[in-house]
């Protein structure tokens, strides 16, 4: 409910920015990541608004009560998803402005990172510190992502 409208968003961002980071339009490629950050950032504290307020009631709508300890590792993942969708443009940024390797370190660091922590902390947590891997996850390498972005825009 949450990623879903935002996941094609990438693919359709990516041909705009190819165009004006080629044209070196710099404050163009800045205006489709903040408009396309604040679209997505609105849609997702809505929807995760919704979320908060009736997402127990629609896991026992639409599963059963035993569902609804999963409740919380909603809310989890949710903080997660909020800058994941927030700044769905990472990669596809760092792919037209000619640095597609970054995102693959970044996601292979993390992701040991994470099955390290899977090795660590779910036998503890359970699914809760899976779902807290995953938001970090998400917020780690976006996050990294994100600031190598506004790094070569700086630079540029």
């Amino acid at each position: 409910m949450v990623q879903l409208p935002v996941s094609p968003l990438p693919q359709a961002t990516y041909p705009e920015l190819s165009r004006e980071v080629a044209r070196q339009n710099w404050n163009n490629v800045r205006y489709v990541l903040r408009q396309g950050s604040l679209i997505s950032f609105t849609y997702s504290v809505a929807a995760c608004l919704g979320l908060l307020l009736l997402g127990r009631p629609i896991i026992q709508f639409i599963y059963k009560p035993e569902f609804l300890p999963a409740y919380s590792a909603v809310l989890i993942l949710m903080a997660g998803l909020l800058v994941a969708n927030t700044f769905y443009w990472n990669r596809v940024a760092l792919l037209a402005l000619g640095l597609p390797d970054y995102p693959a370190k970044v996601n292979l660091v993390a992701a040991g990172l994470k099955i390290a922590g899977i090795l660590l902390f779910v036998p503890i947590y359970g699914y809760l510190g899976s779902a807290a891997l995953l938001a970090g996850f998400y917020f780690v390498s976006i996050t990294l992502n994100v600031r190598k972005t506004l790094s070569v825009l700086r630079e540029r």
